[in-house]
């Protein structure tokens, strides 16, 4: 089944809304917003957040029967100092359609269209240090780990250290 990358627009909401609950229930040691966080937000404020901007853009991974089953957010820093770094965040492809190089090819889009801002010159994101998968991934794609915030995460009493990682992008080289 052949998958296509885009970026998501306001019309994507419940579509985005449902995964984001999947991906936030499944995985709460991966993510620092919560699952009642997320839906506790209306679908309008949902839409509103994925109307593109020089600041934000979110692409989707579908399926040939238009399903989304991955996300991944860009978020530009919006300070002048700050202006030519970008946060990737909210990684996630359903249990079912990984090992499928999606996560790589939302990384790509992703980086592809961080490559095209003016001023844009590096990636920063944080994972789960025992999410080995993603980890893998990241590194795959470029990203270096910098360094280690412990219990970065605390959820119903656990703790999980996270990973900086920082990517270059001109120091990109993307292999599938």
């Amino acid at each position: 089944m052949d998958i296509s990358i885009r970026l998501l627009t306001p019309e994507d909401a419940q579509s985005y809304r449902s995964l984001r609950l999947e991906a936030l229930s499944r995985h709460p040691e991966a993510f620092l917003t919560s699952a009642e966080e997320f839906a506790a937000r209306s679908l309008e404020q949902i839409a509103d957040s994925l109307s593109p901007s020089t600041h934000v853009r979110t692409f989707g991974a579908f399926l040939e029967d238009s399903s989304l089953v991955g996300m991944v957010t860009l978020v530009r820093e919006r300070s002048a100092k700050a202006s030519h770094i970008a946060d990737v965040v909210g990684m996630y492809v359903t249990d079912s359609q990984r090992r499928r190089a999606i996560g790589t090819r939302l990384l790509a889009a992703l980086i592809d269209v961080g490559r095209s801002m003016p001023g844009l010159e590096q990636l920063r994101l944080s994972v789960n240090r025992e999410n080995r998968s993603a980890l893998g991934l990241y590194q795959k794609v470029g990203f270096q780990v910098y360094g280690t915030e412990p219990r970065a995460i605390k959820w119903m009493e656990s703790y999980w250290d996270e990973a900086h990682m920082i990517l270059f992008l001109d120091d990109v080289s993307l292999t599938e």
